[in-house]
């Protein structure tokens, strides 16, 4: 079986981490793995193709600002695509998040639809059936629907500087999935997988959930951490967790720690923000230890936690879940969606988004119960082979059709 998959980017970033593991695992189980990518270093491994360059990335942002439409333009690299797929002739393809001004999404996918080729989707995000948008604007219904809507900020939403195309592209892309034979919907959460499975444009296919996986082997395990404590100079205080790469950016909701850290000035808490630039202020029991980009420190920083603290608005699953319950340490953040589907619950407590003082007492009782069990319960659930596994089953299932 020979498989292709299809993101923005490669080895890097929560998506391309998870194609990388799905290459390595595939390869190990006879399962030749290609991977074609729009961003990012070039020649990363033998089996892999960058199709876009820096100048045509430009272009194709400067298309989106003229035409109001995401995923129309990138038609260079969606030819590269194709023929690369001509040529490899691949058993399946596999679409992640091919947004990102990479590809003309419903040119691949009519090409994909009219040669027959099996193929799977997988929703990382919310665009294949937004048409526009990563996730579902607030108040709207047109996803479900179809039916045009005056979607507030809607240029804004969609980079465009003259017209709103949100109808228009929602309809184009239920046209381009319209007819496939062989197609299969995954999803990174029941969550996603419920709202994809009822919507304007996916919802004729068969939808399947598979989690995303991290490595729970080599990386996220429980680990030592009394120097890293000390290094700190934390001493007794309960620690809280709040990892982020994008405390400014209003889904990532950074504003309430700051608020919650001010709630529990002068009590014996200290939060640990792992993410940020050192231009960020923060109250005086906080401490700011930057960007980790060393996987194995930051699970360091998870098993040092007695919780960890999420507080996006909108998240189709959220990897920092999985990554802290591995390494033996409670969730406890606000409802956004896919993350308390795919959390363990008695491990978990999700309160209502822009709610600090619930959140505060979620906080409190979950630092208190931490249990040297979590890790394993989570090992069975988000480990990266049983992600892998899942897939190679969808592909094998597909094939059959």
């Amino acid at each position: 079986m020979k498989v292709l998959h299809i993101n923005c980017v490669y080895k890097k970033g929560s998506t391309g981490k998870i194609i990388y593991d799905l290459e390595q695992y595939n390869n190990i189980n006879s399962v030749e793995t290609l991977v074609l990518y729009g961003l990012g270093d070039k020649c990363i491994s033998k089996n892999s193709k960058k199709i876009l360059n820096s100048f045509l990335l430009k272009i194709n942002t400067l298309y989106t600002y003229l035409s109001g439409y995401m995923y129309k333009g990138s038609m260079m690299a969606t030819l590269k695509t194709i023929k690369y797929i001509k040529k490899q002739k691949p058993n399946i393809v596999h679409l992640h998040s091919i947004n990102g001004h990479m590809v003309n999404i419903y040119y691949l996918l009519n090409y994909l639809k009219k040669n027959r080729i099996p193929t799977v989707v997988t929703n990382h995000a919310e665009f294949f059936y937004t048409g526009s948008f990563t996730h579902v604007p607030d108040e709207s219904n047109q996803y479900l629907t179809g039916e045009k809507e005056n979607i507030v900020n809607a240029k804004k939403l969609t980079n465009s500087l003259f017209f709103d195309k949100t109808h228009q592209a929602i309809q184009k892309m239920k046209k381009s999935f319209d007819g496939f034979e062989k197609l299969v919907i995954t999803s990174v959460s029941p969550w996603v997988n419920n709202r994809s499975k009822h919507s304007f444009v996916l919802k004729n296919y068969e939808h399947i959930t598979v989690l995303n996986g991290i490595d729970t082997k080599n990386v996220f395990y429980p680990r030592e951490y009394q120097e890293l404590k000390k290094e700190l100079g934390i001493k007794e205080e309960k620690i809280i967790l709040h990892v982020t790469s994008g405390f400014d950016n209003p889904l990532k909701g950074g504003k309430y720690m700051v608020e919650l850290a001010n709630t529990l000035l002068n009590q014996n808490y200290v939060i640990i923000f792992v993410g940020l630039d050192d231009k960020v202020s923060l109250p005086s029991n906080c401490i700011n230890v930057g960007k980790v980009y060393n996987q194995n420190k930051l699970a360091e920083f998870y098993s040092l936690a007695d919780v960890t603290v999420i507080t996006s608005k909108k998240e189709t699953f959220n990897m920092i879940v999985a990554e802290s319950l591995s390494c033996g340490t409670p969730v406890v953040g606000f409802k956004a969606g896919g993350p308390e589907t795919i959390a363990i619950d008695k491990y978990c407590d999700f309160v209502d988004f822009g709610d600090v003082e619930a959140l505060k007492e979620k906080v409190i009782e979950k630092s208190n119960a931490k249990h040297q069990d979590i890790y394993l319960e989570a090992h069975k659930k988000y480990d990266k082979d049983i992600m892998a596994r899942k897939y190679i089953e969808v592909y094998k299932d597909l094939l059959k059709v």
